[in-house]
């Protein structure tokens, strides 16, 4: 189930460089946010673009691409840029906070150094890895690049986690195993007979390699066009396992707003930043099109245990909010029914 944020702690969307609105944030978020993922650019050398699709009377829909983001970079530049949001988000983490970088091979071994200098070293968690199984490339002369890292760091040793399982696709039989109190460690165990005990396990724990599709464009439910889109699955492991109901999770690249949307069905609250008014055109759709569905009655999310909340939206209002975000120049303050409040910055 899922419950949407109170209107004494509305969300944020913030348009604007996140390296200012980071900045901002500090005035009344510092040491108070549960929870960042970021999903910033990967240095990949490469020009993103939206699919964008439009229907023209009763006609067939017409496509074209709009420019998202252009990721050249030096190695330094690069570096310098993500130092400088690096170490407001850790300003920004509460004291059981933690954050998720979402990388990939062409960065990660040196955002991991960053991360060092700015949480410690013994404060890395995991480098999860996402392996995602249906990507399918030509020969590349090498082994294919078909997984993400997303390093793990907590802000101080007390930070909040909790173990997730999933159900399994078919129930195992297993090995019982306990913890011994003599030997100090987890063994096999055992029965009167003295013989080994088996079990049938019908979940699992989810470890630091996780087996996830990525989005296609036929997915028809949650795709939108958007270039580096993540699945809603990928932000549900994270927010379920690093942070409690009523958490403050913030995404400084919100990008289309997935983070944002698995926040509302898991309770929490959300702050979004990004630069690009393309990107909050979608994320706030999003949002809005997730909390309507909240509000139409009962949800089952993989990681959720929360009951619904009574929300509603009408068409009407959504349309208006954004054909603002469509039009405004200027920066501007709205409060919506949802208890949300966006802001456009510049």
């Amino acid at each position: 189930m899922a419950v949407a944020p109170s209107s004494a702690a509305p969300d944020e969307l913030y348009c604007g460089d996140n390296l200012a609105v980071l900045g901002h944030l500090l005035e009344h978020h510092r040491g108070r946010v549960d929870l960042i993922y970021l999903d910033p650019p990967f240095c990949s050398h490469a020009e993103y673009k939206r699919i964008i699709r439009l229907r023209t009377g009763e006609g067939p829909r017409v496509s074209f691409e709009h420019p998202q983001y252009s990721d050249h970079w030096s190695d330094a530049d690069y570096l310098q840029f993500m130092y400088e949001r690096l170490a407001l988000c850790h300003a920004l983490l509460s004291e059981r906070g933690a954050l998720f970088l979402h990388c990939d091979w062409h960065q990660s071994h040196r955002l991991r150094c960053l991360l060092d200098e700015l949480f410690g070293a013994d404060n890395f968690q995991n480098e999860i890895i996402w392996h995602y199984y249906n990507k399918f490339q030509g020969n590349v002369g090498r082994f294919a690049a078909n997984h993400d890292s997303i390093l793990f760091y907590a802000k101080s040793p007390g930070f909040h986690f909790e173990r997730i399982r999933e159900r399994r696709e078919q129930p195992v039989r297993q090995i019982k195993r306990v913890w011994s109190p003599d030997k100090r460690a987890i063994v096999n165990a055992k029965g009167p007979d003295g013989k080994i005990d088996y079990v049938t396990a019908t979940h699992k724990t989810i470890d630091d390699v996780w087996r996830v599709s990525m989005l296609q464009p036929a997915d028809r439910r949650e795709a939108v066009g958007y270039p580096t889109q993540k699945p809603e699955a990928l932000l549900e492991r994270i927010l379920a396992a690093a942070s409690e109901p009523g958490a403050v999770v913030l995404d400084p690249f919100m990008g289309s707003g997935t983070t944002g949307v698995v926040a509302a069905k898991l309770g929490r609250r959300f702050l979004g930043i990004d630069r690009s008014r393309s990107a909050m055109h979608v994320s706030l759709r999003r949002l809005l099109h997730a909390r309507e569905a909240i509000a139409a009655g009962p949800s089952s999310p993989k990681y959720a245990r929360l009951p619904s909340p009574q929300v509603s939206v009408t068409a009407p209002v959504a349309a208006l909010m954004l054909r603002i975000l469509l039009l405004c120049q200027a920066a501007i303050r709205m409060f919506s029914p949802l208890s949300s409040k966006i802001m456009l910055v510049g």
